[in-house]
């Protein structure tokens, strides 16, 4: 853990010197986001007969774009019925500078493919997620900024090169 926070501190200080004077560059990969995400994971919740957990996060980042996209294993229980299939979300990336945390800002269901859920099951069921997607992921942090770095205002975000590049400035 502590290598992992030193070579974080190492890139989030190399990228500070690319910037412009009061900037500083944050450069996170979809391999860093993952291992943030996967702290906050499984979710799960359920309302009257219908089940939902998520499972196992991927950042799929989005080239060229300021969108970020996940990959989700859902697991989707109705009644004594239970299934496994894959809900894939995007959203654009959100600064919160008073405790310097990334989130999935405006996440919107993609594509939900569960084999084997019932077709007359199927509205009742993609509410539900529709639901917990809106509500739930917008408050699952993607990273945490070290102290020194939190107050910065999100001034850009872009995806280059495999990773998210946030620019914040004063």
């Amino acid at each position: 853990m502590a290598r992992v926070r030193t070579l974080l501190l190492l890139v989030t200080c190399f990228t500070a010197a690319c910037a412009a004077p009061g900037r500083l560059n944050v450069a996170l990969s979809a391999d860093q986001l993952d291992r943030e995400l996967s702290k906050s994971f499984p979710v799960t919740r359920s309302a009257s007969v219908v089940f939902l957990e998520l499972a196992d996060p991927k950042v799929k980042l989005v080239r060229g774009s300021n969108d970020l996209g996940l990959s989700l294993r859902a697991s989707v229980g109705i009644a004594v019925l239970r299934l496994e299939g894959v809900l894939t979300v995007r959203g654009t990336l959100r600064y919160q500078p008073d405790d310097g945390q990334f989130f999935l800002d405006a996440p919107a269901v993609s594509s939900f493919e569960v084999p084997g859920l019932p077709a007359a099951e199927l509205p009742e069921v993609l509410s539900f997620v529709n639901d917990v997607v809106r509500t739930v992921l917008p408050t699952v942090p993607l990273h945490r900024l070290e102290r020194g770095s939190a107050r910065w205002l999100l001034k850009a975000v872009k995806v280059e090169d495999g990773r998210v590049i946030a620019e914040l400035g004063a």
